[in-house]
């Protein structure tokens, strides 16, 4: 059933047409709309398609020269331009064109990127329409039954489908302008009546079936209604009126956004305000022009109200009143609503119905007239206007293709150019047959309705008080639950009218390109093969897969070598791999004692050049056009593509320096920063084309490393320290990345908390260390018949070693492990029961890299750590007098434990303030016999960077008993109180109950950065009194916030379990038997914290709009008994559940041929990918956004109950009795589809 007539012929049989085939139920609307290329007073037809910035309106006006108007803002020189036609330009919220012209060519603005942004579409329509004659057309097209459809077709590798999914529907405008109505009297113009109807997209897009290159949407009329009240109804005094959309929910947004654009202001089509305002809104913020009703919400139009007590008659719909303004508009409410109102009243002129009167008994020849003259105005010809439709494309959710390397080469970018030059249209409407982007227009009689919805509806039976019209039924023009429904909705194109479309001149005001920057580690991934990997070199950037737009480099400065750059305005080539790898192995790869592998000679440079990889796209043929998606690596060709990369940012050379000797200096890690990759190819004859550009984040920090055992609280006794060789600890451990021979420090103190002692401070020390790059143990002796240690710390002669033993191999070799040595007591006065400590490994020169560049030594040369010892008295009371349980206990933490807070970046507004609480419990042991204790609380950061406390700790007695009262402790060592904020508790008797406390860390101010050595630093209170330690809190924890973050990964324990044999052997979790269905419970509690631990918890910081990865990477297994490295076990985590009991995700599995749902397609996403020792990481759980729009990651947590451990058969080493250990590297890759 066709939906509109045929009005191409125009004059008055258009209009006699339209309305026979509405009455005679020919077609589906009484609406007809055709599509012209031009109309007197509505300028020319056009698309101006603009690459910009934000997605607001922006217009160009219907003048003839709108097309030259929006190329010069396009190019962002509107010099040439008139004052007349820069006015023409609406743009009050400054958006920006990401193009600018040079010499004649849009190229993209230097401070721009092809990622993100909006290619937007603002385009003239000149139509004519003709409306029915008919006692239903108002019903019809009050409920949006009329449409026209939209095809836009695009060149090969373009991915319609992939564009159309990224239409931005909210932020598309609407600006319908239609020939005012010439009111006259006797040959005399008395008024204008203007009349609008509102349209919207129908929010859905229509695939080709046949041509993968081309979709459809459909423009059509916004369903609305009248919420009329006669006099005297719900007790109102006067009859009013309100327009209101028929789905408010659906279709505010649509409405709000259609415009009426006129001396710099964009007015809604009605009246916004208070009651009978006859103003309209002008606000581009849609947030203040809603309300909330019962019914949903609806755009905030004024309710007219009929203010005349005198009135006999009923004037809700005549629009008598309104049109001669000067008697009195209100007695015309709908006609007040505005344009929309007065089309609606104007057109029931000719028709009214029972529900829709006219005033009667009270007429003139003179009102008489009116009303003919508007009735004929529909009838005597088809009425002309142009519609300025304006839609966006974000390109934030662009991705094209089905093949990875498609998806990741386009994710997220504007796509790429057909043409070898960059640029699109380039017809400037001569010939648009050849243009790679084409926007054609249906006239509604080009449109059907499959399901002939009207068909044999009667369209003239009146309605009555109390029952609705056959047409009015079918419509559902009251029901705000039935839109949705009319032929209008279901209408589609006439498959024989299908290339008989207005095909409009589409100018492309952007080019695009035709190179991009994919970083990825080329030294481990090859450029001919996407699955082949070098394993001589690390993946430092843990790609996966190969081909992305951006990630994290965290190369280890050991094995790797070090990020570096001078910020090098001229760029570099990109060389073939083989090229690349000769420079690396002759300049920059680390160098090691041939005789120590771990010992370091001079590390190695990583420089950008080794991420930098430049891909193509298209083929291109001779002249330039493209010939297929052939996505392959680009080298630098001087005498054709003149390839150029740079990365000027960020850097860590002192390139600049006026002092020659300090040009190859290297001044700063590059830890937490970024590198960003721009560069310039001559394409298609067009030098200098952009390359769509490329970050990659930086993860490295060059500095040595300690790491505590125990959580930086050691106990001894008395007793045990006047034993023969005293009381040993193990500290931990220690390590400097970039540590060479002779070149480093390892230092510490013991302080005490005694006062009566003039050998406060112990000092030992171990200079021009030999040793290696790795992780050695550190051990603390302590004891009564220690000697004293004061070692010179500013000596770097021998006694190299004073205070500290370096542990030696059987030929007298050191081995890099060491011992602390302290006297405990400092000395025979020494009454201290506390003791401050500390560890600091620094680096006492420079440290020459292969290309005799030179880190200097304060650039992260230096690791601190602290801890405390706490000596008791004999004989050793109970230490756990008490236990602290201490949490963060801010709104915004995470976790059912919050013990790790994730820090934000500052943002200039708030200072951050962290709320720490403790819950002090007895632990049922020898009750605390003193009132008063002292209370440790760790500072956070030094200098202008530090944290501080809000006030002293809040302190309450939950037993019922009196508060404590709280105070600065007194006679502690500066060196303790330099680490600790130190409170004195004393409370009326000895606590018998729990307590609570509660402290605030706040700062360091509103734009200082958090101190980044306190990030994951285990802080712990300590309470304790005069004589003994009364207890230690569990440690809590400063992290930082990334886009996605990993809150919590899978820790897996296997248990113990039979030796495989060489048949191998597949193991659950511990505390399980068998696999998959087969799995039993053999230990309920071994299970259960086994699967409690297998727990993946990912954090999504940018409002669930991100794809993301997470990968895992698991290294050789290590039998610690025999210190034999196992590659190849395996590890599969299994289908991911909800909890721990195994729920699944209820995903349905895809079929093994045939269509794939979204829903099935998310399944394979998070059914990962089996792990192989010492092989590359796989993906584990992937969100995209492509088919999972609405997954929820703040948090997303799951379970790996099913994960297995698989040794494989025929290991080429023996798997002998031992214990087995690994560790599992897991990254969280954002912008990954």
């Amino acid at each position: 059933m066709p939906l509109g007539t045929d009005i191409s012929g125009g004059g008055s049989q258009s209009v006699t047409d339209t309305t026979n085939n509405w009455k005679n139920r020919v077609t589906a609307s009484p609406v007809s709309v055709e599509f012209k290329k031009s109309v007197a007073n509505y300028g020319n037809a056009y698309f101006s398609l603009n690459y910009v910035d934000k997605d607001n309106l922006v217009d160009f006006s219907k003048r003839d020269d709108a097309t030259s108007i929006a190329s010069a803002w396009a190019g962002q020189d509107t010099s040439s331009l008139s004052t007349d036609q820069k006015n023409a330009i609406f743009n009050p919220t400054g958006v920006q064109s990401k193009m600018i012209n040079s010499n004649g060519k849009f190229v993209l603005d230097p401070k721009a990127s092809f990622n993100g942004g909006y290619l937007q579409a603002t385009g003239n329509v000149p139509i004519q329409a003709a409306i029915a004659g008919s006692r239903s057309s108002v019903d019809a097209s009050m409920s949006g039954d009329w449409a026209v459809m939209v095809r836009v077709q695009v060149a090969d590798g373009m991915d319609a489908k992939a564009l159309a999914a990224s239409i931005d529907w909210d932020k598309s405008y609407y600006y319908l302008s239609i020939d005012s109505i010439p009111m006259k009297i006797v040959g005399i113009t008395i008024a204008q009546q203007n009349i609008n109807f509102p349209l919207q997209f129908d929010h859905h897009v229509y695939l080709d079936p046949n041509n993968p290159h081309q979709f459809f949407l459909k423009v059509k009329g916004i369903p609305f209604m009248f919420d009329n009240q006669e006099s005297g109804t719900n007790g109102l005094t006067y009859g009013r009126s309100q327009l209101k959309m028929q789905n408010g929910n659906a279709d505010y947004v649509d409405y709000l956004n259609n415009r009426q654009i006129d001396k710099g202001k964009a007015s809604t089509l009605d009246h916004f305000g208070t009651k009978n305002s006859k103003d309209a809104a002008t606000s581009l913020d849609d947030s203040t022009l809603t309300t909330s009703t019962s019914s949903g919400t609806q755009p905030a139009i004024a309710y007219q109200e009929q203010d005349n007590t005198n009135l006999t008659v009923n004037t809700m719909w005549d629009p008598y009143n309104g049109i001669i303004t000067f008697l009195n508009p209100n007695h015309s409410p709908v006609y007040s609503a505005g344009l929309t109102g007065q089309m609606a009243s104007l057109l029931n002129i000719g028709h009214p119905t029972t529900s829709r009167k006219l005033a009667t008994g009270w007429g003139s020849g003179f009102r008489t007239s009116i009303m003919q003259f508007v009735t004929s105005y529909f009838t005597n010809a088809p009425f002309t206007g142009s519609a300025h439709i304006n839609f966006s494309f974000d390109m934030d959710k662009y991705s094209a293709g089905t093949s990875s390397d498609e998806q990741q080469i386009t994710n997220g970018r504007l796509f790429p150019s057909p043409n070898a030059n960059g640029t699109f249209n380039n017809s400037k409407g001569a010939d648009s047959s050849q243009d790679p982007i084409k926007i054609t227009m249906y006239d509604s009689s080009q449109l059907v309705d499959p399901y002939s919805v009207t068909s044999g509806v009667d369209t003239e039976t009146d309605d009555t008080a109390t029952t609705q019209s056959p047409m009015q039924k079918v419509l559902h023009t009251s029901q705000a639950n039935q839109t949705g429904k009319t032929p209008a909705d279901y209408a589609v194109i006439n498959k024989d009218d299908l290339d008989k479309g207005t095909t409009y001149d589409t100018y492309t005001n952007f080019s695009s390109w035709t190179g991009a920057i994919m970083p990825y580690d080329r030294m481990h991934w090859t450029d001919d093969d996407k699955d082949s990997q070098d394993a001589t070199y690390n993946d430092t950037m843990h790609s996966s897969p190969k081909l992305q737009k951006t990630g994290t480099a965290s190369p280890d400065p050991t094995q790797d070598g070090i990020l570096m750059n001078d910020g090098s305005s001229t760029g570099y080539d990109i060389v073939k791999r083989s090229n690349l790898i000769s420079t690396y192995t002759k300049q920059w790869s680390p160098v090691f004692n041939a005789n120590a592998k771990y010992q370091l000679t001079y590390p190695g440079e990583i420089w950008p050049q080794r991420y930098a990889n430049v891909y193509q796209y298209y083929d291109y043929d001779s002249s330039g056009k493209a010939t297929n998606v052939d996505i392959k690596p680009i080298y630098t060709d001087a005498a054709t593509n003149k390839l150029n990369v740079k990365t000027t940012t960020d850097e860590n050379i002192d390139a600049d320096n006026a002092d020659p000797t300090a040009r190859k200096n290297i001044i700063s890690s590059l830890d937490g920063k970024q590198w960003h990759y721009t560069g310039t190819m001559t394409s298609g004859g067009t030098a200098d084309l952009p390359l769509a550009d490329a970050t990659v984040n930086l993860a490295q920090s060059l500095k040595p490393q300690i790491d505590l055992n125990a959580g930086g609280l050691y106990v001894v006794n008395d007793d045990d320290l006047k034993q023969s060789g005293g009381v040993t600890n193990w500290l931990g451990y220690y390590r400097d990345p970039l540590l060479i021979s002779n070149n480093d420090q390892l230092s510490g103190t013991q302080t005490t908390s005694g006062t009566a002692t003039d050998k406060a401070t112990q000092t030992a020390k171990w200079s021009s260390m030999v040793t290696d790059t790795q992780s050695h143990r550190l051990n603390l002796n302590l004891g009564t018949n220690n000697p004293f240690v004061n070692a010179d710390l500013s000596g770097w002669d021998k006694p190299y070693a004073e205070g500290i033993t370096p542990s030696v191999d059987s030929s007298n070799n050191e081995t890099g492990d060491g011992t602390y040595h302290f006297a405990m007591p400092n000395d025979t006065f020494d009454e201290g029961r506390l003791y401050f400590n500390t560890i600091t490994l620094k680096r006492r020169a420079s440290v020459k890299t292969h290309n005799d560049y030179s880190l200097q030594k304060a650039v992260d040369g230096q690791a601190d750590a602290s801890y405390l010892v706490y000596r008791n008295p004999s004989p050793a009371p109970d230490n756990n007098v008490y236990t602290i349980d201490k949490f963060f206990s801010g709104t915004d933490d995470i976790g059912d434990e919050p013990t790790r807070h994730f820090v934000k970046a500052p943002d200039g507004k708030t200072v951050p303030d962290y709320s720490v609480t403790a819950h002090v419990n007895i632990n049922g042991k020898k009750a605390n016999q003193e009132d008063t204790m002292t209370l440790l609380i760790p500072k956070v950061g030094t200098g202008t960077s530090a944290l501080h406390l809000k006030a002293a700790p809040t302190v309450v007695a939950m037993g019922g008993g009196d508060d404590p009262s709280v105070s600065g402790a007194e006679g502690l060592p500066a060196a303790l109180t330099d680490q600790y904020y130190a409170y004195d508790l004393t409370f009326a008797e000895p606590p018998k109950t729990t307590f609570t406390y509660t402290y605030d860390y706040v700062g360091p101010d509103k734009t200082t950065a958090f101190p980044a050595d306190f990030l994951n630093r285990g802080l712990i209170d300590v309470l304790m009194n005069k004589s003994q330690l009364l207890a230690s809190s569990n440690a809590i924890y400063f992290a930082s916030w990334k886009n996605v973050n990993l809150v919590s990964v899978p820790s897996l324990d296997f248990g113990k379990r039979t030796l495989p044999g060489t048949a191998g052997g597949v193991y659950p979790l511990a505390g399980l038997s068998g696999t998959g269905t087969d799995q039993q419970v053999t230990d309920s509690d071994t299970a259960n914290a086994a699967k409690s631990a297998a727990k993946l918890e990912v954090q999504d910081n940018l409002n669930n709009q991100s794809s993301w990865t997470v990968s895992g990477r698991l290294d050789a297994f290590n039998n610690q008994a025999t210190n034999t490295d196992y590659d190849g076990f395996q590890i599969n985590l299994g289908l991911p559940a909800t909890d721990t009991k195994g729920t699944s995700e209820g995903l349905p599995v895809p079929p093994a041929s045939g269509p794939v749902t979204d829903a099935q397609k998310a399944y394979v996403n998070h059914d990962p990918l089996t792990m192989v020792a010492g092989g590359a990481a796989v993906n584990l759980y992937k969100v995209s956004r492509l088919v999972e729009a609405d997954a929820n990651a703040t948090p997303l947590t799951r379970y790996y109950t099913n994960a297995t451990l698989t040794v494989p058969a025929n290991m080429p080493q023996t798997v002998t009795k031992g214990k087995y250990t690994t560790t599992i590297t897991y990254s969280v890759l954002d912008g990954t589809l």
